[in-house]
């Protein structure tokens, strides 16, 4: 059933004696890219917290079960990469004002506070099964959120409702088990998972809204 609803700084400080800045080494790479630089991104693997430097693309690396439980901030990168291992990234994310792209496809991964996509011009979340258990916040850029492993997406809000464009992909079995707020510009939510998108879609204030539904129960939209 198809449903549409119209309605930091690179280089060297001054400082005492000429030597150069502890922050920088000396290729240039800041101090807090403990992975090192990949060209001009910042490679940050973390195992709790982990905040990108000013001014350049950010890849924060969450590896391990447990890492990054607190909080990853991107806001000041250019662009940024979050990569969560199984059971890790437990904190909230806060992403960039450029493109973010979050990627929780390992097994419960990204269950904890907050994916905080507000400030983003483009951003995407992939999910695998049982992971991005927390809420999911667009801003007034396009978001894509993808939801492919069983059960993801499910417990925190996904909420598009200030995004110029909203896709949501639910695939999975019990995929998008959480509530839906769809784009003021436009919005499509495709829910093909078994028994995906249990929870409400809301349609009342998008310009443009398609919802595809294709569980045996139907999908509640609010329009």
């Amino acid at each position: 059933m198809v449903v549409a609803v119209a309605c930091g700084r690179v280089g060297y400080d001054a400082v005492e004696e000429g030597g150069p800045d502890s922050s920088v080494d000396s290729s240039g790479c800041p101090a807090e890219c403990s992975g090192g630089c990949d060209g001009d991104t910042c490679v940050i693997t973390s195992s709790d917290m982990a905040a990108c430097p000013a001014g350049r693309p950010c890849r924060v690396k969450c590896d391990e079960a447990g890492d990054c439980a607190g909080m990853v901030d991107c806001t000041a990168a250019t662009s940024c990469e979050v990569i969560c291992g199984q059971h890790a990234c437990s904190g909230i994310i806060q992403c960039s004002k450029g493109s973010c792209d979050i990627d929780c496809t390992a097994g419960s991964s990204c269950n904890g506070q907050l994916l905080d996509c507000s400030r983003s011009e483009h951003c995407r979340v992939d999910c695998g099964a049982n992971a991005c258990a927390a809420p999911i916040k667009c801003g007034t850029g396009s978001c894509d959120l993808s939801c492919r492993g069983d059960s993801a997406c499910c417990g925190g809000a996904l909420d598009c409702s200030l995004s110029g464009s909203c896709h949501v992909d639910c695939v999975g079995a019990g995929a998008c088990n959480a509530p839906i707020a769809c784009a003021i510009g436009s919005c499509h939510v495709s829910c093909t998972g078994v028994n995906s998108c249990a929870d409400t879609i809301d349609c009342r204030n998008t310009g443009s809204c398609q919802v595809s539904c294709m569980n045996a129960t139907g999908c509640d939209i609010l329009d």
